[in-house]
């Protein structure tokens, strides 16, 4: 084909009739310069679009705009990253870091603040500002002042003090270099940085002393030991306790003030388990205390695997009402649940009572694997007790608690306490009936009349006094009586607290004083019952005898426990009071 046809195809060339020879490529490139440039965006559109999209024009532009978007983006952030003028305070390097880089909470440390200035200008009244962390301790600066910092001039200071914080949790220094530059001008600048730090550990040294292996309803005791390895000394500590809930803690202080460098000491506390499971788990969580303010530092955590006790306790009571002064029976019924055998084992009855005055004790030698048998134990009743000796003072219970002692070789050789259910019988009041008579009062003052000691033919008066006090629950049915001797007669004077005076009758010659009910007289806040009469004695030649008062009997019923209650008092002689 000669050169004139390859220039018309030349001319004539687009996306589909592209000519082949070198000269008619020549051509339509120079004649179409736009279409060459099209051409692989044509190749584009059709091996990706066309056929394939309903409107593939449509999309294909689309697609062409969201690429133009984003190539547009990237040119303007590489110009911008190249091209954008840095301010004056990116010159001056300014950092902070901390050493040793393992920070412990409570020991001191050193911040390091590293300053270099890189700029062209000198920087002028150079000064380190700093907010420390809340109860940072400084104890010392270097240098406290910067001054002048030259053109490439670099320096650092170090601060040191003592960091307290959360073991795990962060505080934070804020520094800030304020300086001034400029040639012509003072241009006020600064430059700040942040730094963060964690303790890993405490300076406060602690550990916890607590059995390996644990007992059932067994009392529990555990020390917390404590070291201050800092060279300062340590404000409160405060420890706060995470009792497992089988535990019932009954002892302890977890408050212990400043500790003193190198100071070491304990916290004891003691507990009783009730019915843990399998295991238990102990958790303290101590902590450095300023007022309010709280940094916990290291956790403390045991846990012990639970011994079931072996011997196991029951008990019965021989009256469900029990009477002060008396003895109470109780029977213990035991029983080894274990394969291991038991020694030295001792019974006794816990009973946590005022009243209570004593309890036997009752031995064994031996309590074979699986044997099962009884005991008696005997406690003695007191018959009454003063008010500072309880804080209840209404319907008293004794409670009763079997106890076994014993020894068990395991793994070791332990000595382990057994412990029944509580049993609480019903008290029956106690009562104290004072029953005297007075000439003269205690102060001193004469009430009486008459001769001491009486004479023939003559009447001395005196005063019977009857009290009642002591008692824990409601009386009914009181009466108070005693018989006048043939030479002695009731005046008719007389005085009461509560309900009518004394009735005296003639043909008995009983005198006697009755009430529905009285209330219980042992609280602090309550009165005795008080009867007082006056009698008057007149001996004769043929009667000498200087009796005042004989039979005297209180009777009455316990409101509480319907028990009888019937007491005596010795006979009144006109020659043994006063």
């Amino acid at each position: 084909m000669d050169i004139h046809n390859e220039i018309k195809k030349g001319i004539a060339c687009d996306s589909v009739n592209k000519p082949h020879s070198a000269v008619g490529r020549a051509v339509c490139i120079s004649v179409h310069p736009g279409k060459m440039f099209l051409l692989p965006f044509l190749h584009w559109f059709n091996t990706r679009y066309k056929g394939r999209y309903k409107f593939a024009r449509l999309v294909f532009l689309l697609d062409l705009f969201l690429i133009g978007i984003a190539v547009a983006l990237a040119i303007v952030s590489i110009i911008g990253f190249l091209f954008v003028p840095k301010s004056f305070e990116d010159g001056i390097v300014f950092e902070s870091s901390v050493a040793p880089t393992e920070v412990v909470s409570g020991s001191p440390s050193t911040l390091i603040i590293r300053y270099t200035n890189k700029t062209k200008e000198e920087l002028r009244n150079a000064k380190v500002e700093i907010k420390y962390p809340k109860y940072f301790l400084l104890q010392e600066t270097s240098p406290e002042e910067i001054g002048i910092i030259p053109i490439g001039g670099s320096g650092t200071i170090h601060i040191k003090g003592t960091m307290f914080g959360d073991v795990g949790g962060e505080q934070t220094f804020q520094t800030r270099l304020s300086f001034v530059h400029g040639e012509k001008f003072d241009v006020f600048g600064e430059k700040t940085d942040t730094y963060v730090f964690s303790p890993s550990s405490s300076a406060l040294s602690l550990s916890l002393e607590l059995p390996d292996k644990m007992v059932a309803y067994q009392p529990i005791e555990g020390i917390i030991h404590y070291k201050n390895t800092s060279e300062i000394n340590f404000p409160k500590i405060s420890i706060k306790p995470i009792w497992p809930k089988e535990f019932i803690f009954t002892k302890g202080q977890f408050e212990v003030p400043t500790v003193k460098s190198g100071e070491k000491g304990e916290v004891k506390f003691e507990g009783i388990l009730q019915n843990p499971q399998d295991e238990i788990t102990f958790i303290f969580e101590p902590s450095f205390t300023f007022g309010k303010d709280k940094y916990k530092q290291e956790t403390l955590q045991h846990t012990a695997p639970i011994i079931p006790l072996p011997l196991t306790l029951n008990h019965s009571v021989e009256k469900q009402t029990v009477r002060p002064g008396e003895d109470i029976k109780f029977t213990i019924q035991y029983e080894n649940i274990s394969d291991v055998e038991l020694s030295n084992v001792s019974f006794t009855m816990d009973a946590q009572s005022p009243f209570v005055k004593k309890s036997s004790v009752v031995s064994r030698e031996k309590i074979a694997p699986k044997e099962t048998g009884t005991v008696e134990i005997t406690t003695t009743l007191r018959k009454t007790i003063a008010q500072s000796e309880t804080s209840v003072y209404e319907n008293l219970k004794i409670p009763s608690r079997p106890t076994a002692t014993y020894t068990i070789k395991e793994d070791v050789e332990s000595t382990v306490t057994s412990k029944g259910a509580t049993i609480e019988s019903q008290l029956t009041t106690p009562i104290i009936f004072d029953s005297f008579a007075r000439y003269t009062t205690a102060t001193g003052d004469q009430i009486g009349r008459g001769p001491i000691p009486p004479q023939s033919g003559k009447e001395t008066t005196y005063w019977i006094f009857w009290h009642v006090s002591g008692t824990t629950n409601e009386l009914s049915n009181v009466e108070i009586t005693g018989i006048l001797p043939a030479n002695v007669r009731f005046t008719g004077r007389q005085t009461v607290s509560q309900n009518k005076g004394v009735e005296y009758d003639p043909n008995t010659r009983e005198i006697s004083w009755k009430s529905d009910s009285v209330m219980p007289t042992l609280s602090p806040t309550s009165k005795i019952v008080g009867i007082a009469f006056e009698l008057g004695v007149t001996p004769t030649v043929d009667n000498l005898t200087h009796e005042l008062l004989g039979q005297i009997q209180l009777n009455a019923t316990d409101g509480w426990t319907g028990a009888i209650i019937n007491t005596s008092k010795p006979d009144i002689s006109a020659l043994l009071t006063k």
